[in-house]
């Protein structure tokens, strides 16, 4: 029975929770003068205390700029140049100021102003006027604000048109007119302002097919207490209402030229949630890859958008996986990445935003990059979501998970290594792999860049190339290998200086 549902609703606030503030501040009204939506106080009231009390004391000239990081930092699409997020806090400031006037026609900066900025427009809101109850005296006006899943009480308590959350029983938050004590047994009944509050709400409930039985409004209620208390905002983009799916991504560093770094990133992209459209007889599926690097002060210092059209794999099961890369040559250092991937035809979206670093590599002596683990190194063969590099087309695995008896093929180079007055390098590389679960599981591998590297007893390998730089790359053959996962060693050595570094990366074989 839904009648008589806002007393319950009342009841169980009054038995939750203590009393709240005594009455308003005499600062709660704004000024006469019209409210700018840059104010700080629209800002301040969704930031968690330690970020407000770290804005508060920021000169003014600082505070644009703390800002943009902040919201650069809980952008929702930080791959476009909209940030949905500062859009809608702006629009409900906006909304804020438009709406909550007083009889003046003043901005009245109170409780239901900071709900609205916080959380929201309600989906309902139920109101019920200032009245004088035979058993409560003078009660001020009062709102319920309904949202999806919890439930606000704002009240007029002192009757200044500054409304306040109320935590106890409407009859208790104005010291005005108290009811005696001996009429308490009939609190329960309703005056008839009450009553047409009841069956308004009972209309909204029928009309919008919406259930809300005791147990559920009890739920509502401590569930609006508690995110008021304790939640500044929520402020969520719908992605225009599209399905997430996961993908994988992995990021190497290279050195670059001119003290740049290469940071390469790999991505592998599951299509099983992707439309596809046949031409020709052929199934294409239209992707679109957004990739942003910001720094550590949420400044965007790339931002590169591609589409891309990807041919079925007909023998894959669920439209199989995509294999995509990008490059970006940056300067070393820690960034935030953002990745997005769309769908074109069905929107559906799988999106990201990560702290990476660019290595910085020595200029003088003797470096490695990172392992980047390949699907496949070919020469002079160009191929979708490869990367060229020293003459090399490597088509990145994101995903390190190998079948037993599987190669596992990785490229990686050497920098800085010492040459002779004809150029040539001379050098030592050394492979180890260490097993997790069998601790004692120590092997090494010795090979060239074309040859495929076998399990075998410890051996060096020299190799005299050409140039101060030399780019490598293996196929580790894991036949016999146990199911584990497994670190990979590589060791260069510089003969002529006795120089060591190495580099390390790990993979899983699995079945």
């Amino acid at each position: 029975m839904r009648l008589g549902l806002i007393s319950f609703v009342c009841l169980v606030v009054s038995c939750l929770f203590a009393p709240g503030p005594a009455g308003a501040d005499e600062n709660g009204t704004a000024p006469a003068a019209e409210p700018s939506p840059l104010e700080d106080r629209f800002f301040e009231v969704i930031l968690e205390e330690g970020d407000r009390e770290e804005f508060e004391a920021l000169p003014a000239e600082y505070k644009l700029d703390w800002r943009r990081r902040f919201w650069t930092r809980n952008d929702p699409t930080p791959t476009t140049d909209e940030n949905q997020a500062e859009t809608e806090h702006m629009r409900r400031v906006k909304g804020a100021i438009k709406k909550f006037r007083n009889r003046a026609g003043e901005f009245v900066w109170d409780e239901r102003s900071k709900t609205w900025i916080r959380f929201g427009k309600p989906d309902r809101v139920e109101k019920l006027p200032a009245s004088v109850n035979l058993h409560e005296g003078f009660v001020g006006a009062r709102e319920l604000w309904i949202y999806k899943d919890m439930l606000l009480w704002l009240v007029d308590i002192n009757m200044r048109e500054f409304y306040e959350i109320s935590y106890i029983p409407f009859s208790d938050l104005s010291n005005i007119g108290k009811y005696d004590g001996g009429l308490r047994e009939d609190v329960g009944r309703l005056n008839d302002a009450q009553l047409d509050f009841e069956e308004s709400f009972d209309r909204y409930l029928f009309v919008n097919d919406y259930e809300l039985e005791p147990e559920r409004a009890t739920k509502m209620v401590e569930t609006g207490f508690n995110r008021w208390d304790h939640t500044r905002q929520i402020n969520t983009y719908d992605y225009e209402g599209a399905e997430e799916f996961p993908f994988i991504f992995d990021v190497t560093s290279l050195a670059g030229s001119n003290g740049k770094t290469d940071v390469l990133i790999g991505l592998l992209i599951p299509l099983s949630k992707v439309e596809f459209e046949r031409t020709g007889g052929i199934e294409w599926a239209a992707i679109q890859r957004r990739i942003a690097l910001f720094d550590e002060d949420q400044n965007l210092i790339e931002r590169k958008v591609e589409n891309i059209d990807h041919e079925k794999d007909p023998m894959a099961a669920d439209g199989g996986w995509m294999v995509t890369s990008e490059s970006l040559a940056v300067d070393p250092g820690h960034y935030d990445l953002a990745l997005r991937v769309v769908d074109l035809r069905s929107r559906n979206h799988g999106i990201l935003k990560t702290s990476i670093e660019a290595r910085r590599f020595n200029e003088d002596g003797l470096d490695m990059s990172d392992l980047l683990f390949a699907n496949t190194i070919t020469r002079d063969e160009r191929g979708r979501g490869a990367f060229l590099r020293s003459g090399y087309r490597i088509v990145p695995r994101p995903l390190r998970v190998y079948a037993p008896g599987e190669d596992v093929t990785v490229y990686f180079e050497i920098y800085n290594l010492r040459v002779s007055s004809k150029n040539r390098s001379l050098y030592e590389v050394r492979y180890t792999l260490f097993g997790s679960k069998v601790q004692r599981f120590v092997s090494f591998f010795g090979g060239s860049s074309e040859g495929k590297l076998e399990p075998g007893i410890s051996q060096a390998f020299q190799t005299e190339g050409t140039g101060e730089n030399a780019a490598r790359h293996i196929s580790l053959d894991t036949s016999g290998l146990p199911e584990d996962r497994y670190t990979l060693i590589i060791e260069a050595t510089d003969l002529a200086t006795k120089e060591v570094s190495k580099s390390k990366g790990q993979f899983v074989i699995k079945r």
